[in-house]
């Protein structure tokens, strides 16, 4: 065993999978339960086979991390090579991996002190701009303390919002009523979402033809306070050429040095639906 930290993450982080494989970043793979069965996210189940799902069957999907025992066994596999695990969940708020994966730590006994597991108040490529900060740190020779201080430190600092097709999905999930999903389609209203205090909400509605351009210029207008060195355009069941000139908006208001295009994970997809987008970044 040599002196070396390990990064993992859940698969909800929207990783790149070239980046995963570059940076050997470990995956924890959730599950989502169909009426057909239980499909784990990446290796059972696709973003393409969520939104097949829900145009053919409609009905509800429901995602779940792995156990506390699933995950002290993953941590003990690591830990025969490693030295520490940081482990980089989805926010608290929004699903019990963080307790899942502490209640996993616990069961490791005296190796328990060698996992740290970073509740990043967050979701999709939010956890994936603290993840880049902590391969950096780490390739640079830091410390586990040293990534853990500087990750926190940035999870205030990172906007994530996503703007769904229509309300469909959400009705489906029992999040809003059918009657208010049929209202909203009927209007083309887009349900916009924010993630704040760890928590994701509808913060508003997108009206009209012109909403992508209204959107982005709402996000990025205070681009002198943003940080410009990375940018993420993550999308679920979107045409790539949508997705290439939403890409060309963002540069065209902020002057991003990397606009990174990724798709969203099964599992993310099943919450927000085909036709979402979200451009995710940081302030400085």
């Amino acid at each position: 065993m040599g002196n070396k930290n390990y990064i993992i993450t859940d698969c909800v982080s929207d990783l790149p999978k070239e980046y995963i494989d570059e940076n050997n970043i470990g995956v924890i793979r959730f599950y989502l339960y169909l009426d057909s069965g239980r499909f784990m996210d990446g290796y059972e189940i696709s973003v393409t086979n969520v939104i097949e799902h829900y145009e053919e069957v409609q009905t509800k999907i429901i995602s779940k991390p792995p156990t506390a025992k699933e995950h002290a066994e993953i941590y003990k596999n690591i830990l025969k090579e490693y030295d520490n695990i940081i482990h980089f969940t989805i926010s608290s708020d929004t699903s019990v991996s963080y307790e899942q994966s502490v209640l996993g730590k616990e069961l490791l006994g005296l190796d328990a002190d060698r996992v740290t597991i970073i509740d990043t108040k967050t979701l999709s490529s939010g956890m994936a701009l603290l993840i880049y900060k902590a391969v950096e740190m780490n390739k640079n020779g830091a410390s586990v303390d040293e990534i853990v201080k500087a990750c926190e430190e940035l999870i205030p600092k990172t906007d994530v919002s996503f703007v769904a097709k229509n309300a469909d999905y959400l009705a489906i999930n029992e999040r809003v009523s059918l009657s208010v999903a049929r209202f909203l389609r009927f209007f083309k209203m887009r349900p916009v979402f924010y993630m704040k205090n760890g928590k994701l909400s509808i913060a508003r509605f997108a009206l009209g033809n012109g909403y992508i351009k209204r959107y982005i210029k709402g996000k990025l207008r205070k681009n002198d306070k943003i940080d410009t060195s990375k940018v993420f355009i993550t999308y679920a069941g979107c045409n790539m050429k949508d997705v290439k000139r939403i890409a060309e908006e963002v540069k065209k208001i902020c002057p991003f040095k990397e606009v990174i295009i990724c798709n969203t994970s099964a599992t993310v997809a099943c919450n927000c639906g085909a036709g979402t987008y979200g451009i995710i970044f940081m302030y400085k």
